[in-house]
């Protein structure tokens, strides 16, 4: 009989194991911010009070708020590997 050397890591998927599967890679804190300029082709200048970053839209957000004006309150994920980008994951005040 032969051995199938992926058995165990199918069955951490299959438990939902974490770090194993589409949830590893680094975890990321949500900020509030607030767009400060509409750049084009996506991104997004967001002030995150003191700082202010490049963040584009995450996926989801594509289709459920494609258009964000400077003064909408977003909540951003950042980069774990370069603090001055993010991701948009959700629109704040006024879903």
């Amino acid at each position: 009989m032969t051995r199938d050397p992926l058995a165990s890591l199918r069955g951490k998927l299959a438990e939902g194991e974490p770090g194993i599967g589409p949830q590893a890679g680094p975890s990321r804190a949500s900020h509030p911010g607030e767009i400060a300029e509409v750049l084009g082709s996506g991104l997004y200048r967001v002030s995150l009070g003191d700082q202010q970053i490049v963040a584009h839209l995450a996926g989801a957000m594509r289709l459920v708020a494609p258009r964000l004006i400077p003064g909408d309150r977003v909540s951003v994920e950042i980069s774990a590997y370069d603090p001055s980008r993010g991701r948009i994951v959700r629109r704040l005040d006024g879903d």
